[in-house]
């Protein structure tokens, strides 16, 4: 049964539903990490953006849905946990994000090595760090502005479509929500903020540093 959400998304077990324009026929969007979805509703406090927290498992028409609603303007922070769903749901969404979106996604990688501590480094809307042990997935800044890297690779992207924006995450950052981590609180605060913004008035991201 699906519960709604003021926070833009609808939890129906281990599943986020998009709100359709049917709303009685909402598409499922499978969730690999319930505790993501668990910290995104501790931790929202604003309905401009839509979020899909650990989103696996997605339809065409799912994702051609998304689409068209950022481009009449809405704000969408999906959050990938294909990385922690399997290579093929990770295949499947990687050729639609390309298709839809022109986001080319790496393969996944695991974060912890053994050696340092590892760390993304959100550098929009704020600068945060937010520690994280689990897999991330990389993506080719081409499709967009990179927000965040883990060292020199991309994690997180800004991309600007039509009147609306898509913050694509590679990482998790939903676990660190309901663990009550200030740093990523305080990162998803200041988006909820941006998102509320005109377009027009948003701040751009910083240029990623040349190495």
């Amino acid at each position: 049964m699906l519960r709604p959400s003021r926070r833009g998304f609808l939890l129906a077990g281990g599943a986020v539903a998009l709100l359709s324009a049917d709303p009685l026929k909402p598409e499922p969007v499978g969730c690999s990490l319930p505790e993501s979805a668990r910290g995104y509703q501790s931790a929202c406090a604003s309905s401009a953006i839509r979020v899909l927290p650990a989103a696996s498992a997605i339809s065409g028409s799912a994702v051609l849905e998304l689409r068209s609603f950022i481009e009449k303007g809405g704000f969408v922070l999906f959050e990938s946990g294909a990385s922690f769903a399997g290579p093929e749901i990770f295949k499947r969404q990687q050729a639609l994000f390309q298709s839809a979106f022109g986001i080319s996604l790496l393969r996944p990688f695991g974060l912890w090595n053994g050696g340092h501590p590892p760390y993304v480094e959100y550098r929009w809307p704020i600068k945060a760090s937010v520690r994280d042990f689990s897999r991330a997935i990389a993506i080719e800044p081409d499709g967009g502005e990179t927000i965040a890297s883990v060292g020199s690779m991309p994690v997180a992207i800004l991309c600007e479509i039509g009147a609306g924006a898509l913050v694509f995450l590679g990482s998790p950052l939903g676990p660190h929500l309901l663990a009550g981590d200030p740093d990523a609180s305080r990162w998803l605060t200041a988006l909820e903020r941006t998102a509320a913004l005109p377009a027009e008035l948003r701040t751009r991201p910083p240029q990623a540093e040349t190495i």
